[in-house]
């Protein structure tokens, strides 16, 4: 199954895309086909509209993410109580038709429990209005999880090979 893990913070040293590449090292262990997208390191171009020019990489990225990719793993930080906009501007450039019947698991960092279970919710709806399929077993990371940069929580480190192993199960199970 041909994945991508997206990691969704700008930041250069960002706890979501310790989680991301946690993901991804995992699906890579487990000999899956898969893919990381680090937007902290290749942001794709703002999106301003159909019909403007976007950068060869941009492009190719919404393309691949309709066309190749089955299991999108999402991976996003909590800003002002909502997911990042780098992660807002993939599904602007996208369009809701060319995604329907994919599947996607997420991996929420925040401060505080309550904040993921927003973002959550928001990316469910989000999903919904691409005809995504969201895995419901989400893993919500905080803080407390690290020590330093390193992911030092095995319960988060569990549910995160969780995640992926679900979303795989479900993404075949769809398609």
């Amino acid at each position: 199954m041909k994945t991508l893990v997206i990691a969704a913070s700008p930041r250069k040293n960002s706890y979501t895309n310790v989680l991301a590449k946690f993901a991804h090292d995992y699906a890579k262990e487990k000999k899956l086909d898969a893919d990381l997208l680090d937007l902290s390191k290749t942001p794709l171009d703002y999106f301003r509209g159909y019909g403007e020019e976007y950068s060869k990489f941009t492009i190719e990225t919404i393309n691949a993410i309709k066309d190749k990719y089955q299991l999108l793993i999402l991976a996003t930080p909590v800003y002002d109580s909502g997911f990042s906009a780098a992660l807002k501007n993939i599904f602007e450039h996208s369009n809701y038709k060319e995604l329907k019947g994919k599947t996607a698991g997420f991996i929420i960092m925040a401060s505080g429990k309550i904040s993921s279970l927003l973002v959550q919710e928001q990316l469910n709806s989000l999903m919904n209005y691409f005809g995504i399929y969201s895995n419901p077993k989400a893993v919500h990371a905080t803080m407390e999880d690290f020590d330093g940069m390193n992911l030092k929580s095995e319960a988060i480190q569990e549910r995160i090979k969780e995640l992926v192993d679900s979303s795989i199960d479900m993404a075949e199970r769809l398609s």
